[in-house]
């Protein structure tokens, strides 16, 4: 398993998650809700 997430904002390390939600969008649950604690 990677210590970090790759995106299009740069890299996220795993201790900086907070807490991850289920979205629903366009009445389908595909979608995350991600946040992350300040740099």
């Amino acid at each position: 398993m990677f210590p970090y997430i790759d995106n299009i904002h740069g890299k996220w390390h795993f201790n900086e998650i907070r807490a991850i939600f289920s979205r629903r969008y366009l009445l389908q649950d595909k979608a995350l809700e991600i946040f992350v604690s300040n740099r």
